[in-house]
């Protein structure tokens, strides 16, 4: 059974279908040959018309073209196995590259890089070692920015002939435009040495050289931990590339990524492994670095997900399985810190979250814990409240919105704290930022009640007794609790206590506990 290879084009996407009996490659020498034609030409007839290639007996090829053609397409030929046929179709093959040859030159320099691409991929179909044909297609690719397979046809045409300034200065470009600088400064050390009044090489030798240093910048200022300046010069990096049109490299999108972290700009490290991840899809690095925003903007549940994935892409990626037990240490343990505060037992919940914080860490590239470790923070500053522990409560409280201003259970608990110290003033102001950031109607609702308490104690706090700090209509079970909350607070014997107070604690107590007394003393302040 003789084969037929059918070529047929469906708007833009050219297919080919062999049949053959046993589905495989031909094993005679003269059907091999015309399988590999096949082949050849799957490669280089897009855009043209419907052809029908029939394959009648050893050696023997009968090209039918369509009635129309579109301009792109070979001229009806017949090649048989005699040798006076074979001379005629390679004449025929010379002369259909040369004017597909001329067709593309006429294409690139009116500025149509695509149909100029189109002619010289089917020149190469019938010519494919031509040097010429690549160099051209090269410069095509590169009108449209298109600069790896601009890369691979300098290449191939560096393969056939030797070395000219012109087509070693393409090459440096396609390097620069892949943001490869050692090999594109090669590559124009190569082409001033033919050519030493090149300008065009030593333009771009010059810009090489400048996103070189950038580069170096990059990281210098990433080993020392200066990420500002890190941050600077990736941006340059990148914007020089963008501007020559090229696409940015794996590593470089890596950077980006990193930096953001370091900086603790969330949302912005976010946008940005995203972005990257669309142009790298099965990157291992760029999947763990998302797990590590998730998990750094406190979604330790995601970030395992996302870790998971990576170790999927890349099962040697050690980074990523460390990160991985990193985060299910901490899902582990915030389960068990959660249980011991529901029960009230806030010295054990501290101490889990104590655990917790360690796993996370404080490292500078990792944005010193994020909103995971600030989440934990304002959940051992309420624990700390809820002990009457307010020093050590304000300043977890501190930490954590010094790492999200923006939380809204942090800014409520240190609202909380001023309150119990009696600081309206600055009371207020956290629950004015903390209904800012209210997310849902019944969380406006609170603040807005505790705002209102607030307020009004701020407005009363002129009434207050001198450094006893009780209003003049207090009662004695009032007097009692403050006591007792007092002197748990400032018992030199616990942490954060202060000796001095406590004993201004213990006086007070004695003088608003005695009625005489207290008159006393009130008519003494009135």
């Amino acid at each position: 059974m003789n084969p037929l290879l059918v070529l047929y084009h469906n708007a833009s996407l050219v297919s080919f279908r062999l049949l053959w009996p046993s589905c495989r490659k031909p094993d005679t020498p003269g059907m091999q040959e015309v399988w590999a034609l096949g082949r050849t030409v799957s490669a280089a007839t897009q855009r043209t018309q419907h052809h029908l290639l029939e394959v009648r007996g050893r050696g023997s090829l009968c090209i039918k073209p369509s009635a129309r053609s579109n301009g792109l397409g070979n001229a009806p030929r017949t090649a048989s196995g005699s040798g006076s046929s074979s001379s005629n179709s390679s004449q025929d093959d010379t002369a259909d590259y040369q004017q597909l040859k001329v067709k593309g030159d006429t294409a690139y320099k009116s500025g149509d890089f695509e149909t100029a691409i189109l002619y010289y991929t089917q020149a190469i179909g019938l010519s494919p070692k031509d040097p010429i044909l690549h160099a051209n297609r090269a410069a095509a690719y590169m009108g449209i920015k298109q600069f790896l397979p601009a890369l691979a046809d300098c290449q191939t045409a560096l393969q056939e002939q030797a070395p000219t300034a012109k087509l070693l200065n393409r090459l440096g470009v396609c390097y620069y435009g892949t943001g490869d600088v050692t090999q594109a400064l090669a590559a124009f050390r190569r082409a001033l040495v033919r050519d030493p009044e090149y300008d065009a090489a030593k333009r771009y030798r010059a810009k090489t050289l400048a996103l070189q240093r950038n580069i170096a910048d990059f990281e210098s200022a990433r080993s020392a931990g200066r990420w500002r300046k890190a941050q600077d010069a990736c941006t340059l990096c990148i914007r020089a590339l963008l501007d020559e049109g090229g696409a940015i490299p794996h590593d470089w999108r890596c950077w980006e990524v990193e930096v953001q972290i370091a900086l603790g700009n969330w949302d912005a490290a976010s946008t940005a492994v995203d972005n990257a991840i669309q142009d790298h899809i099965k990157s291992s690095m760029l999947a763990m670095l998302r797990g590590l925003v998730l998990f750094f903007s406190g979604k330790p549940a995601l970030a395992a997900q996302q870790l998971v994935a990576s170790l999927e892409l890349d099962t040697d990626n050690q980074r990523a399985r460390d990160y991985l037990g990193r985060v299910r240490s901490v899902e582990v343990l915030m389960e068990r810190g959660k249980a011991h505060f529901l029960d009230c037992q806030y010295r054990k919940a501290i101490d889990v979250y104590d655990q917790i914080l360690e796993v996370i860490g404080q490292k500078k590239e990792e944005g010193e814990g994020g909103y995971m470790r600030a989440a934990i923070l304002s959940n051992k500053a309420t624990a700390y409240l809820k002990l009457f522990r307010l020093p050590e409560a304000l300043s977890c409280a501190n930490i954590s919105l010094s790492l999200n201003p923006k939380s809204f259970k942090a800014l409520r608990t240190r609202a909380k704290i001023h309150k119990q110290n009696r600081n309206y003033d600055d009371a207020v102001k956290d629950l004015n930022r903390a209904l800012r950031e209210a997310a849902t109607p019944e969380e406006r609702r609170a603040i807005q009640q505790e705002l209102q308490e607030a307020e009004s104690l701020k407005r009363g706090s002129g009434d207050v007794k001198g450094y006893y700090r009780l209003s003049p209509t207090c009662s004695e079970l009032d007097i009692r609790q403050a006591y007792r909350r007092e002197s748990r607070q400032h018992h030199p014997d616990r942490p954060g206590g202060n000796e001095e107070h406590f004993k201004r604690v213990l006086e007070a107590y004695e003088v608003l506990s005695d009625p005489e007394r207290r008159r006393n003393y009130d008519q003494r302040t009135s």
